[in-house]
């Protein structure tokens, strides 16, 4: 007895098989006279591959064309704000007030004020973490930009290459207000103090830095200190300053 074979098609789904065979088959390039089939096969896989780059090319023309725009606009685009403006608004600051800021000093301002907007604010001031080093919480890049200045007062701004000319510009800030005001007061305490009075604050026992530093063995990769651990430790810490 010959095996039973069911009908599984959707009725009229062999007449619409046929119809868009035929469709595919009409939308297909004619043949060029004299064109062998292997050259054939080969001018319509380039044929699709380049349609499928032109595209490609126009859906990427029509988006919107990236810009440079202004240093606020740039960093409202991740959690934080470049920690070169933050440098240079407190050299800004200071010079205002005659107060000498060394590379050392620059280093713990930054980093507390990135403590007090976690606290205060709820948010990160710096995009960038902190690293444990020796004299205390340090960005490693902004460290570099005033290397040279080694112990002596910093009379220069932090740059950043221009896309578009390739020289250097300095880093400008433009802080939402909320971030102005809390950095006024954090900028006027901390920079009173000396290097060696900020370096032993930023040590405190339990701290932040030295959980990181004395870490007992611990992995921890390029001794980066947490926004967590910042905010579980001055949550319980009294303002210093006054957010009157």
């Amino acid at each position: 007895m010959a095996p039973l074979v069911i009908d599984v098609s959707v009725p009229g789904s062999r007449e619409r098989s046929r119809a868009m065979s035929a469709t595919r088959r009409s939308s297909r390039p004619a043949p060029v006279l004299g064109e062998r089939p292997s050259e054939r096969n080969r001018n319509l896989r380039g044929a699709r591959q380049g349609g499928q780059a032109t595209d490609i090319m126009q859906a990427h023309c029509q988006r919107p064309k990236a810009r440079l725009g202004t240093d606020k606009e740039q960093d409202a685009m991740s959690s934080g704000y470049d920690g070169r403006a933050v440098a240079n608004y407190v050299l800004d600051f200071c010079a205002s007030k005659d107060r000498h800021v060394t590379n050392l000093s620059l280093q713990k301002i930054v980093y507390f004020c990135h403590v007090w907007s976690l606290i205060e604010l709820r948010k990160p001031l710096v995009r960038q973490s902190f690293e444990a080093w020796e004299y205390g919480p340090v960005l490693p890049y902004l460290y570099r930009e005033f290397k040279r200045y080694d112990r002596s007062p910093i009379v220069g701004r932090s740059e950043r290459i221009d896309p578009f000319t390739g020289g250097s510009r300095i880093v400008e800030f433009d802080f939402d207000s909320e971030t102005t005001l809390l950095l006024e007061r954090i900028v006027d305490f901390y920079s009173r103090l000396s290097a060696g009075y900020l370096i032993d604050l930023s040590h405190v026992d339990n701290g932040p830095w030295h959980s990181v530093w004395n870490h007992g063995g611990a992995t921890n990769p390029g001794m980066k200190i947490s926004n967590t651990e910042i905010e579980k430790f001055y949550e319980r810490v009294a303002r210093p300053f006054s957010l009157q």
